[in-house]
């Protein structure tokens, strides 16, 4: 028994194809998405992973980045915090780069960085340096988390402001649309070899 189908050509059902992916694309198509944050010295200190009391949690971003994700990190770099209380000891004033002060450095979870340099961690991660201006692709997923490099957070004051552009989260229901668009597509192709038969 012969089913009487309109014909149904290969370049028809590629465009039709092409044309459900290029709507489902436009859907899926995010932007990319700028947040900012203010770090502050004391709260978000790196305090040493391998110290006594661990690293502390840093500001927590709420940007969840996915394998691959480009982002990137920007702050001002007349912004400055500063290592050391003025009530205690002299107080070292610095930037997101570490920049001046003679300080030196600190070396810990396998990063050397002056200290007061801007570092972040994705996940549970190792920590690398930011600066005031970083643009990378993500090594891992996970939330974002930026820190003050410093070893001691109790004598640091003041804060710096940092603007996070990262993509924006995909609708999951637009991949689905494309998918039954291709496996519909596959449908009628197969049906079409079914009544040629």
């Amino acid at each position: 028994m012969k089913i009487s189908k309109a014909p149904l050509s290969i370049a028809g059902l590629a465009t039709g194809m092409l044309l459900s992916a290029s709507a489902a694309s436009a859907i899926t198509a995010a932007p990319s998405t700028v947040n900012v944050f203010t770090v502050e010295a004391q709260a978000h200190s790196y305090n040493g992973r391998n110290s006594r009391a661990g690293h502390g949690p840093g500001l927590a971003t709420g940007i969840m980045l996915s394998f691959g994700d480009a982002f990137s990190v920007d702050a001002d770099p007349s912004d400055d915090w500063f290592l050391g209380n003025p009530n205690h000891r002299p107080s070292f004033r610095t930037n997101a780069d570490g920049a001046f002060h003679n300080y030196g450095s600190y070396t810990d979870d396998g990063l050397t960085a002056s200290f007061g340099s801007l570092v972040g961690m994705i996940g549970d991660g190792p920590v690398f340096e930011i600066g005031s201006a970083f643009s990378s692709f993500a090594d891992r997923a996970g939330e974002l988390r930026l820190f003050m490099w410093d070893s001691n957070f109790e004598d640091n004051n003041g804060e710096i402001v940092a603007s996070i552009e990262a993509p924006a989260p995909v609708p999951l229901p637009a991949a689905g649309f494309m998918l039954l668009a291709g496996l519909g597509g596959l449908g009628a192709l197969r049906l079409r070899k079914t009544v040629r038969s």
